[in-house]
């Protein structure tokens, strides 16, 4: 019997998956996510069962949402219908727990609806190992050379049990200007959205372009925020 239960293979880890919410930034942003249970062929599935926990940067849960999926069909997340979304401030993050042993299809894609359109992108699963600490990864936020700058931001959340401290993010500029500036310190669950181009004026100036970059190395689940305030018109990326 021992030798049985030492061998019973342990049970699926939930996977975890993070989100920037933006929440009436600029008076008119909000952000929603679609999740569809795809299925094909063979007997359906069972439901699979997500909860979604809104936080505040600090990691401080306000809000949460529950759905079983039925295979292929779809629930919407409209976090401005969330009860005591009101206590998230503008920016927060999303952070989907999902009881499945595989994500599939059920990777959640990420909408800001704004007045000037719909920017949409999906997240990746979580690692499979969540007691990792050190990860040979550069995260890496591209800067073209435009007419003219944008505001940008680098959404960032602790997505593991060790403590990220000691990081400073680096901007590069194609013509050798180089500046650097604290990266904040992050426990489980707590996230930052860092304003670039408040830390590293030329990004929003334009004419030049450049990297910004996360040293050392290290795993944090991440998007790229870009926002045109000419047009109205925000991007965002999946890092």
């Amino acid at each position: 019997v021992d030798r049985l239960l030492r061998r019973a293979p342990a049970p699926p880890t939930p996977k975890r998956m993070y989100l920037p919410v933006l929440h009436g930034l600029d008076g008119a942003v909000r952000t929603r996510v679609v999740l569809f249970h795809w299925h094909e062929g063979g007997d359906p599935p069972e439901p699979i069962d997500v909860r979604a926990d809104l936080l505040a940067l600090d990691g401080t849960r306000i809000a949460v949402w529950h759905a079983a999926i039925a295979a292929g069909t779809s629930a919407v997340l409209d976090v401005a219908a969330l009860d005591g979304v009101e206590g998230l401030g503008d920016r927060g993050t999303l952070k989907l727990v999902l009881d499945a042993e595989r994500v599939g299809s059920l990777r959640p894609y990420f909408h800001l609806v704004t007045p000037g359109g719909i920017t949409s992108t999906h997240e990746k699963s979580s690692p499979k190992r969540m007691a990792v600490g050190e990860r040979r990864y550069f995260w890496t936020f591209p800067v073209g050379a435009g007419p003219q700058g944008s505001r940008a931001w680098f959404y960032a959340v602790n997505a593991v049990p060790a403590p990220l401290t000691g990081r400073k993010l680096v901007w590069h500029a194609t013509d050798g200007e180089e500046l650097r500036t604290p990266f904040p310190e992050l426990e489980l669950d707590q996230a930052a959205l860092i304003p670039l181009h408040e830390h590293f004026p030329r990004i929003g100036t334009g004419g030049v372009g450049g990297s910004v970059r996360l040293t050392p190395t290290t795993h944090v689940a991440g998007h790229i925020l870009r926002h045109d305030h000419e047009t109205d018109r925000w991007r965002v990326q999946h890092l």
